[in-house]
């Protein structure tokens, strides 16, 4: 069965200074841009939510708690390019401090497979219906070592067979060289997380020509 990649990112939990990402800091410091080059800057309606800032494809959002970076098409190239762009704003910025680094790949599938609702299956659930409780949700997660930080697979079912996987790669440090080497390996991590899908749910990614 093929599932389709959704809202991959780059995240980096830390104090960010968003005085210095500003439309213009963000262009300098993470895309290196000359000053005369232009960048799109999406607004949101919500009036305590961060800007977004566009460019190339990429899109981050930077706020007081944390950094996104996002490819706007969730391929292995844009995965790359935004942890590259990513590792450019935590080395630009050293003294902000950061306590973690995370790669996010989610993959929409909307009927899951027996297996996957065999998993998500507990005596729980028989439990709940007997006491006339309605499950609108369910969520399985194992955290699993890889490296020097932690991938936490979860599979998220909504109130019909639809749902979703997320590979979360986490790293949990406060040094700028830790944090960068991690987001370093994001072509490892999705080289990982097929391997993971093929191996351990029979799951392939939409388009990949493997049979």
């Amino acid at each position: 069965m093929s599932i389709v990649p959704v809202d991959w990112n780059v995240v980096v939990p830390g104090a960010w200074n968003i005085a210095i990402l500003t439309p213009e800091g963000i262009a300098k410091r993470l895309f290196q841009l000359e000053s005369n080059k232009l960048v799109e800057i999406q607004v949101p309606l919500e009036q305590q939510a961060p800007i977004r800032v566009v460019y190339n494809d990429i899109t981050v959002v930077p706020s007081n708690s944390r950094l996104v970076i996002a490819p706007n098409d969730p391929t292995p190239d844009g995965l790359d390019k935004a942890a590259s762009i990513c590792i450019q704003g935590i080395q630009s910025l050293p003294e902000t401090p950061m306590n973690a680094a995370g790669i996010n790949l989610r993959f929409k599938i909307d009927s899951l497979p027996e297996e996957l609702l065999e998993l998500l299956t507990m005596s729980l659930d028989e439990k709940l219906s007997d006491a006339n409780y309605s499950i609108v949700g369910k969520v399985m997660k194992r955290s699993i070592t890889w490296n020097e930080g932690i991938l936490n697979i979860e599979i998220h079912q909504s109130e019909d067979i639809s749902g979703f996987l997320l590979f979360n790669f986490h790293r949990s440090s406060t040094k700028v060289e830790e944090l960068t080497t991690w987001l370093s390996r994001s072509s490892g991590m999705i080289t990982l997380t097929k391997e993971l899908l093929n191996s351990m749910f029979n799951l392939k990614l939409e388009g990949d020509d493997d049979e």
